[in-house]
Protein backbone atom coordinates (compact mmCIF):
# COMPACT_ATOMS: atom_id res chain seq x y z
CA UNK A 1 0.00 0.00 0.00
CA UNK A 2 2.91 2.44 0.81
CA UNK A 3 4.36 1.89 -2.73
CA UNK A 4 0.82 2.85 -3.96
CA UNK A 5 1.05 6.51 -2.61
CA UNK A 6 4.12 6.51 -4.46
CA UNK A 7 2.66 5.28 -7.87
CA UNK A 8 -0.34 7.77 -7.32
CA UNK A 9 2.06 10.89 -7.40
CA UNK A 10 1.78 13.43 -10.37
CA UNK A 11 5.77 13.01 -10.66
CA UNK A 12 5.47 8.98 -11.20
CA UNK A 13 2.51 9.01 -13.16
CA UNK A 14 4.12 11.91 -15.18
CA UNK A 15 6.72 8.11 -16.56
CA UNK A 16 3.91 6.92 -18.49
CA UNK A 17 4.76 9.55 -21.02
CA UNK A 18 8.14 9.15 -21.30
CA UNK A 19 9.35 6.16 -23.57
CA UNK A 20 12.35 4.00 -22.72
CA UNK A 21 13.67 3.53 -25.89
CA UNK A 22 12.88 7.41 -27.11
CA UNK A 23 12.14 7.72 -30.58
CA UNK A 24 12.97 3.88 -31.45
CA UNK A 25 9.24 2.92 -31.42
CA UNK A 26 9.06 5.45 -34.58
CA UNK A 27 11.03 2.70 -36.29
CA UNK A 28 10.23 -0.24 -34.31
CA UNK A 29 6.41 0.06 -33.33
CA UNK A 30 6.82 -2.53 -30.67
CA UNK A 31 8.96 -0.53 -28.90
CA UNK A 32 6.76 1.45 -26.93
CA UNK A 33 7.31 0.46 -23.27
CA UNK A 34 8.01 3.56 -21.10
CA UNK A 35 10.03 4.47 -18.17
CA UNK A 36 6.86 3.70 -15.86
CA UNK A 37 6.53 0.87 -16.84
CA UNK A 38 10.23 -0.04 -16.27
CA UNK A 39 9.93 1.55 -12.77
CA UNK A 40 7.40 -0.95 -12.13
CA UNK A 41 9.20 -4.00 -13.27
CA UNK A 42 12.47 -2.53 -11.82
CA UNK A 43 10.73 -2.40 -8.02
CA UNK A 44 9.11 -6.07 -8.71
CA UNK A 45 12.86 -7.54 -9.57
CA UNK A 46 14.01 -5.74 -6.39
CA UNK A 47 11.44 -7.08 -4.31
CA UNK A 48 12.38 -10.55 -6.34
CA UNK A 49 16.41 -10.11 -5.33
CA UNK A 50 15.46 -9.18 -1.87
CA UNK A 51 13.66 -12.67 -1.12
CA UNK A 52 16.05 -14.69 -2.97
CA UNK A 53 18.82 -13.25 -0.51
CA UNK A 54 17.36 -14.01 2.19
CA UNK A 55 18.30 -10.91 4.08
CA UNK A 56 16.73 -10.18 7.52
CA UNK A 57 15.27 -6.58 6.74
CA UNK A 58 12.93 -4.49 8.93
CA UNK A 59 9.62 -3.34 6.96
CA UNK A 60 11.12 -0.28 6.81
CA UNK A 61 14.45 -0.73 5.25
CA UNK A 62 12.51 -3.19 2.76
CA UNK A 63 10.24 -0.22 1.53
CA UNK A 64 12.82 1.98 1.43
CA UNK A 65 14.78 -0.08 -1.24
CA UNK A 66 11.92 -0.85 -3.12
CA UNK A 67 11.11 2.55 -3.24
CA UNK A 68 14.41 3.97 -4.34
CA UNK A 69 14.02 1.40 -7.06
CA UNK A 70 10.28 2.00 -8.01
CA UNK A 71 11.48 6.32 -8.10
CA UNK A 72 14.79 5.45 -9.73
CA UNK A 73 13.77 7.12 -12.96
CA UNK A 74 11.45 10.03 -12.03
CA UNK A 75 13.62 12.66 -12.58
CA UNK A 76 13.66 11.19 -16.35
CA UNK A 77 13.00 13.63 -19.29
CA UNK A 78 11.75 12.64 -22.74
CA UNK A 79 14.37 11.54 -24.90
CA UNK A 80 16.96 11.80 -22.00
CA UNK A 81 19.83 10.01 -22.88
CA UNK A 82 19.47 11.81 -26.33
CA UNK A 83 19.37 15.14 -24.50
CA UNK A 84 21.59 14.60 -21.68
CA UNK A 85 24.49 12.37 -23.13
CA UNK A 86 24.42 12.36 -26.98
CA UNK A 87 23.67 15.95 -26.99
CA UNK A 88 24.94 17.36 -23.30
CA UNK A 89 22.01 20.05 -23.40
CA UNK A 90 20.97 18.73 -19.99
CA UNK A 91 22.68 17.29 -16.97
CA UNK A 92 22.15 13.89 -16.68
CA UNK A 93 19.02 12.77 -14.77
CA UNK A 94 21.05 10.76 -12.15
CA UNK A 95 23.05 13.49 -10.68
CA UNK A 96 23.15 13.91 -7.14
CA UNK A 97 22.29 17.74 -7.64
CA UNK A 98 19.35 16.71 -9.73
CA UNK A 99 18.05 13.82 -7.59
CA UNK A 100 18.52 16.06 -4.39
CA UNK A 101 16.33 18.86 -6.16
CA UNK A 102 13.56 17.07 -7.53
CA UNK A 103 12.80 13.71 -5.48
CA UNK A 104 11.75 16.03 -2.22
CA UNK A 105 9.86 18.33 -3.97
CA UNK A 106 5.91 18.05 -5.24
CA UNK A 107 3.55 15.09 -4.55
CA UNK A 108 6.24 12.56 -4.41
CA UNK A 109 8.22 14.28 -2.03
CA UNK A 110 5.48 14.50 0.28
CA UNK A 111 3.98 11.12 0.14
CA UNK A 112 8.11 10.35 0.71
CA UNK A 113 8.38 12.65 3.80
CA UNK A 114 4.88 11.16 5.40
CA UNK A 115 5.88 7.33 4.61
CA UNK A 116 9.60 8.86 6.62
CA UNK A 117 11.39 7.57 3.44
CA UNK A 118 12.63 10.37 1.78
CA UNK A 119 15.90 10.18 3.67
CA UNK A 120 16.29 6.62 3.13
CA UNK A 121 15.44 6.46 -0.61
CA UNK A 122 17.65 9.92 -0.94
CA UNK A 123 20.32 8.00 0.53
CA UNK A 124 19.78 4.65 -1.58
CA UNK A 125 19.74 6.67 -4.61
CA UNK A 126 22.94 8.26 -4.05
CA UNK A 127 25.59 6.31 -2.28
CA UNK A 128 26.42 4.06 -4.78
CA UNK A 129 28.60 2.35 -2.31
CA UNK A 130 25.57 0.66 -0.93
CA UNK A 131 23.99 -2.61 -1.05
CA UNK A 132 20.73 -0.99 -1.27
CA UNK A 133 21.59 0.79 -4.31
CA UNK A 134 23.15 -2.17 -5.85
CA UNK A 135 20.40 -4.03 -5.66
CA UNK A 136 18.39 -1.76 -8.49
CA UNK A 137 20.97 0.25 -9.93
CA UNK A 138 24.53 -1.81 -9.95
CA UNK A 139 26.93 -2.94 -12.93
CA UNK A 140 24.19 -6.22 -12.78
CA UNK A 141 20.57 -5.02 -10.98
CA UNK A 142 17.15 -4.77 -10.97
CA UNK A 143 17.24 -1.94 -13.28
CA UNK A 144 19.45 -3.53 -16.51
CA UNK A 145 17.60 -6.90 -15.77
CA UNK A 146 14.65 -5.19 -16.85
CA UNK A 147 16.07 -3.42 -19.70
CA UNK A 148 17.56 -6.72 -21.18
CA UNK A 149 14.35 -8.02 -20.26
CA UNK A 150 11.63 -5.67 -22.08
CA UNK A 151 14.35 -5.52 -25.19
CA UNK A 152 13.90 -9.25 -25.10
CA UNK A 153 10.37 -9.00 -25.11
CA UNK A 154 10.52 -6.16 -28.02
CA UNK A 155 12.71 -8.73 -30.08
CA UNK A 156 9.69 -11.18 -29.76
CA UNK A 157 12.87 -14.14 -27.96
CA UNK A 158 11.24 -14.67 -25.03
CA UNK A 159 8.67 -13.32 -22.70
CA UNK A 160 8.60 -11.49 -19.39
CA UNK A 161 8.12 -13.73 -17.19
CA UNK A 162 10.57 -16.42 -18.74
CA UNK A 163 13.60 -13.89 -18.73
CA UNK A 164 13.43 -13.11 -15.55
CA UNK A 165 13.05 -16.39 -14.04
CA UNK A 166 16.45 -18.30 -15.61
CA UNK A 167 18.30 -14.98 -14.38
CA UNK A 168 16.93 -14.27 -11.08
CA UNK A 169 17.22 -17.90 -9.97
CA UNK A 170 20.38 -18.66 -11.13
CA UNK A 171 23.03 -15.08 -10.81
CA UNK A 172 24.88 -15.69 -7.39
CA UNK A 173 23.58 -12.10 -6.15
CA UNK A 174 25.72 -12.65 -2.46
CA UNK A 175 28.77 -12.79 -4.63
CA UNK A 176 27.51 -9.37 -6.59
CA UNK A 177 27.18 -7.67 -3.77
CA UNK A 178 30.59 -8.20 -1.97
CA UNK A 179 32.85 -7.89 -4.41
CA UNK A 180 31.79 -6.11 -8.20
CA UNK A 181 35.15 -8.13 -9.71
CA UNK A 182 32.94 -11.37 -8.06
CA UNK A 183 29.55 -10.61 -8.75
CA UNK A 184 30.44 -9.32 -12.51
CA UNK A 185 32.36 -13.25 -13.36
CA UNK A 186 29.49 -14.92 -11.13
CA UNK A 187 26.96 -12.91 -13.23
CA UNK A 188 28.84 -13.68 -16.29
CA UNK A 189 28.95 -17.33 -15.88
CA UNK A 190 25.09 -17.45 -14.94
CA UNK A 191 23.96 -15.96 -18.46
Amino acid sequence: MELMRLIDTREFQRLRGVHQLGTAYFVYPGAVHTRFEHSLGTCWLTSRLLDRLQLNLEKQERLAVLAAALVHDVTHVPYGHTLEDERRLFERHDTPHRIKRFIPQGELGKALKELDLLEPVLENLLNEERWQNQIFAGAVAADLLDYFARRLLLRSQSTLRQSHSPTVSSLRWKALLGSPERGCHAARRSL
